[in-house]
């Protein structure tokens, strides 16, 4: 562990490159985004992650069938481990995502999220589910790709929440494509790299820190096949994506979360890693409230 460290320097040399970084992602968005369309930004938004991976020392390794630029009424829906998630695939491809409303007010990311086309919900309204499903079919049906993490949070990487199928529903209203990713960060030794999972009790700055800290990161994304929305259930594609994801990671199996009535479903009642993510499920889903629906997903 201690040989993937870095130096005080070269933190703060890194962290100052990152800031103007930042800076620079403002005075695109501010000026290019408004005069260009979806190729431009696409093109602008992937060099602009990949530099940051290369800012961060993120070594990036692909598998499977990657997607156009601009996949049309395309789903993805990915496990997710940190927030370096986000700019791994938006190497690949130009992507709307799904945030909690939270987010839309913070200093600069809110910003910055709302320009690039963010949808946004509010996580404790039960019914804004629904609103946020019809705003991500509409996107669909207009040709949009939106990425969700069904999981509803982050972990360390090691296992995998179960995915909700609530947010997978569009894809059926629109007749959309899935595409699982699986995502994974690995150690220069080949082991699973839990530091730089945004999870737990961590703040987002002390994970920038801690990603900032470590010498070499190897990040994996892994596409898998296609499934088709047509004639299939949401519950049938929450299964699919699931399968998809854990066979590419290996994992044995799934981490099941207990469900709490009126909270964010599927948060576990004790444990050290509470729901911190910042693009959770939607608080309120219907699995949470209804049993049957949360036996039958079983």
């Amino acid at each position: 562990m201690g040989r993937n460290r870095t130096s005080y320097l070269v933190r703060s040399y890194r962290f100052c490159r990152l800031l103007v970084h930042v800076a620079y992602a403002v005075i695109l968005i501010a000026f290019f985004f408004p005069q260009s369309n979806k190729e431009q930004r696409a093109l602008v938004v992937k060099r602009w992650s990949v530099t940051l991976l290369r800012i961060l020392n993120v070594r990036l390794d692909v598998k499977g069938k990657q997607p156009a630029a601009t996949p049309a009424n395309t789903m993805v829906a990915a496990n997710h481990v940190s927030w370096l998630d986000i700019f791994l695939l938006y190497t690949q491809y130009y992507t709307r995502f799904v945030a909690k409303a939270e987010v839309r007010n913070w200093p600069v990311i809110g910003w910055l999220n709302k320009r690039v086309g963010t949808l946004f919900i509010e996580r404790i309204r039960r019914h804004d589910v629904a609103r946020i499903n019809q705003k991500i079919s509409e996107a669909l049906s207009g040709g949009d790709c939106i990425t969700i993490f069904p999981e509803g949070t982050t972990s360390d990487g090691t296992y995998i929440y179960t995915f909700h199928p609530p947010l997978l529903e569009p894809a059926v209203m629109s007749q959309s494509t899935l595409l699982p990713v699986a995502l994974r960060f690995r150690d220069p030794d080949g082991e699973i790299n839990t530091r730089v999972a945004y999870a737990g009790e961590t703040t987002l700055m002390e994970s920038i820190l801690g990603v900032l800290g470590q010498q070499d990161i190897r990040a994996e994304l892994i596409f898998t096949e296609p499934i088709p929305a047509s004639g299939k259930s949401r519950r049938d594609l929450t299964r699919a994506a699931e399968t998809a994801i854990v066979a590419c990671l290996r994992l044995s199996a799934l981490r099941r979360k207990p469900e709490i009535s009126g909270g964010l479903p599927g948060t576990p009642q004790t444990d050290s890693r509470p729901t911190n993510s910042r693009y959770p499920a939607p608080e309120g889903y219907p699995e949470a409230k209804d049993p049957a629906l949360t036996n039958a997903r079983k």
